[in-house]
């Protein structure tokens, strides 16, 4: 037996805490048992308070057997349904984005269709929003300030609602960290000071830490970028910059306990110069500005979020093919999106179930790399592309958010909106993060008003669908009605 066919035995997992545990307690509860597990902790605390919102049904967490309750209880969370986006239309404008299910569709129909013929025939195709917002149930629940879990018997449009686990960052590591099984892993507390290559292959051999030991292992992880720093493998594999958020260079966190006057939902805040995420927990709220240095000075952004908070770098980038040799980069090693829908976490834990999905491996590992970063650009493109999707629409006026709006689009966002601006199509990939509807939602409260209408909806008697259309309406309203306060 070649080296290569020998079976992987042994992995190391690198980084800081919050990239690092996700990902640890993942491998640990789905390795087969003769693969060794070592966990390298970098000490170094958080350099600032960071949230989270995930989906109550989470996969990621079904596969960790985490309950949304013990969550909430052990993460400071709390529920909610909705992002609250303000400013992106301009100042002053707002609307939720929410999980939102899926529309009834009216004679085969999807609805946007036959509200976009309403609102030709009304001679006010721009209005297409307005028109459809009664529809938007989950977007209407958020902000009438209810709450409702969906009903699990499918009979009430509370079906239609994706809650989402609002949670602190930090005290969701402690609580994975906590849920490991020390019994049957190695959990060192060091930093990666160097590595060793083996001559044939220049995959990696071993690392030594900044402590003087040093780990052997088949295969590696790093999820926050220091052990690839000092791999000569990162340069196989190419890094690209985010136009649409490279004019935002710094950020700045800071977290607020006991505020009375926080919201029940996360919000996202475009402001001159700046934008800023608020995603409220159980006890205060926890604020993320992202500011551009040439238009923001840091003490008007230290105003904005807290006075006290040092700002940092931010340089949002992705990695083309981070599995490379045995050295497998996720998280913050492998790309920097931000905490808007916590697209960084988001793609963390996407990473995590691939990687778990193609271990074990042989030591050779070149197809399971390839099938990885094929998959894995796959999801960072959904994720990425759901998340830059307000700053290509945006409104705003103003020399940085009109140069977002010129910056080169991705390829793939660029095709969803040319494709719902034509035809009010979506176009739905694979293995898509957040549902069509949203999207549709998305799109159409951001001001894309398709150019056709469905040839279908055309032949609709809307004299006759009125009616129906009316009773779904009311039944909306009925039960955000009868919904609790949240």
């Amino acid at each position: 037996m070649t080296e290569a066919e020998k079976p992987l035995v042994s992995i190391a997992v690198f980084g800081r805490s919050n990239d690092l545990w996700p990902v640890a307690l993942l491998l640990q509860k789905n390795l087969p048992p003769q693969i060794s597990l070592t966990v390298v902790e970098d000490a170094e605390p958080s350099a600032a308070p960071s949230a989270i919102s995930l989906p109550a049904d989470y996969l990621f967490h079904a596969q960790l057997g985490l309950a949304a309750d013990d969550l909430l209880y052990h993460a400071k969370g709390r529920f909610g349904l909705a992002t609250l986006m303000q400013g992106w239309l301009g100042d002053g404008s707002q609307f939720f984005c929410a999980p939102s299910g899926n529309l009834l569709m009216v004679e085969g129909v999807e609805l946007h269709h036959v509200m976009l013929r309403a609102a030709r025939m009304y001679g006010t195709p721009s209005d297409l929003a307005n028109l459809y917002h009664p529809f938007r149930f989950a977007a209407r629940m958020a902000a009438e300030g209810k709450f409702s879990l969906p009903d699990p018997a499918g009979l009430s449009p509370t079906t239609m609602l994706g809650p989402m686990l609002q949670l602190s960052r930090d005290s969701y590591t402690q609580y994975l960290k906590g849920g490991a099984n020390t019994d049957d892993l190695v959990i060192l507390v060091a930093r990666a000071a160097s590595v060793k290559l083996r001559g044939e292959d220049g995959a990696i051999q071993s690392v030594k830490l900044d402590k003087g030991i040093s780990i052997a292992a088949d295969f590696f992880i790093d999820v926050t970028g220091d052990l690839s720093g000092i791999v000569e493998q990162t340069k196989a594999t190419t890094r690209r910059v985010i136009d649409m958020l490279a004019p935002f260079d710094r950020m700045i966190s800071a977290e607020y306990v006991g505020r009375d006057e926080i919201g029940s939902h996360s919000a996202a805040r475009a402001l001159e110069g700046a934008f800023v995420i608020d995603t409220p927990l159980a006890d205060g709220q926890i604020t993320h500005l992202y500011y551009s240095a040439e238009h923001m000075e840091e003490s008007g952004a230290r105003h904005l979020a807290a006075e006290e908070s040092e700002s940092a770098a931010f340089a949002p980038f992705t990695l083309d093919a981070p599995w490379t040799g045995n050295l497998a980069r996720l998280g913050a090693a492998s790309a920097s999106l931000g905490s808007y829908q916590s697209a960084d976490m988001r793609l963390l834990a996407e990473q995590a179930q691939l990687l778990v999905h193609h271990l074990p491996a042989g030591r050779s590992m070149q197809a399971e790399a390839d099938a990885f970063n094929l998959q894995n650009q796959s999801r960072l493109e959904e994720i990425r592309d759901f998340m830059l999707l307000p700053f290509a629409l945006n409104q705003r006026e103003g020399s940085l958010w009109q140069s977002i709006r010129g910056a080169a689009f991705p390829d793939s966002l660029q095709r969803r909106i040319e494709q719902f601006r034509s035809r009010g199509r979506f176009v739905a990939y694979d293995h898509e993060l957040f549902d069509r509807q949203q999207w549709i939602e998305a799109f159409i409260a951001l001001g894309v008003v398709p150019d056709r209408v469905d040839p279908r909806a055309e032949v609709i008697d809307m004299n006759n669908v009125r009616s129906s259309l009316k009773h779904l309406v009311d039944e909306f309203t009925k039960t955000i009605a009868s919904a609790e306060a949240q």
